[in-house]
């Protein structure tokens, strides 16, 4: 019976008992043969949350027929020393497909990675601040400059104390080079871009643009840099 299906299947508790009385109207036997037969749990109406399931089948323990095969026939202690073999493999199996599943940049950095934003986006997750690490927080941040550093006496306040050694700074030899200045860019760092202040496009300046005026985008340009130095 197709209604007896729809009384498995549904969700609902009112649903659920409503197409049962629709049944024991036209075939109360059917009734009195469920509740005589099937007294488990065999309708979704009737599951609890915890559970996460909602199989109202046979197919998990088919499935698990099948996984645990010929030693189903063991002695018991064997069963489950067999069984306890098998699950290690597949736990192991299991950890070796996890380890691949992201690039590790987001575990090292506490900063969401693309493949990690691009599922959580999927799953239209409202809460994304739950998925950065508290260091990046704000309360974090006054919590590291929180602290108060001590005072010193100068120098000219210092205990003077004569002494036959003389301590020397150690013997820098200079490298040969240049010394770096600046810090290393990451590759992955966002760069900005300069733009022409005459005909509006990038990778180029203004003394050296051979493409013609956009009108009206230099004077706009003009304007902004004499307001800019004027509020400053």
């Amino acid at each position: 019976m197709s209604n007896l299906w729809d009384v498995a299947n549904t969700y609902s508790v009112s649903k659920h008992d409503r197409l049962l009385n629709e049944i024991a109207n036209i075939r109360e036997y059917v009734i009195s043969y469920l509740n005589e037969n099937h007294k488990k749990i065999w309708s979704r109406s009737k599951f609890g949350t915890l559970a996460e399931c909602d199989y109202i089948n046979n197919n998990i323990s088919e499935t698990f027929n099948s996984w645990v095969d010929d030693i189903r026939y063991k002695l018991v202690l064997d069963l489950l020393d067999a069984i306890r073999e098998k699950l290690m493999e597949r736990f192991d199996k299991k950890n070796e497909i996890w380890v691949n599943f992201n690039c590790r940049k987001w575990q090292v950095t506490g900063i969401l990675c693309v493949h990690a934003a691009a599922f959580i986006a999927f799953t239209k997750e409202p809460s994304w601040d739950k998925y950065v690490d508290t260091y990046f927080t704000v309360d974090k941040f006054k919590e590291a400059y929180a602290l108060e550093i001590g005072s010193m006496p100068g120098k000219d306040q210092w205990v003077h104390i004569e002494t036959v050694d003389k301590i020397y700074p150690p013997i820098i030899k200079r490298p040969p080079g240049r010394p770096k200045k600046n810090r290393i860019v990451p590759h992955d760092e966002f760069k900005k871009r300069h733009r022409c202040p005459r005909c509006g496009m990038y990778g180029h300046h203004q003394k050296t643009c051979k493409n013609s005026a956009r009108q009206g985008f230099d004077e706009a340009s003009s304007s902004n840099r004499l307001e800019l130095k004027y509020n400053h």
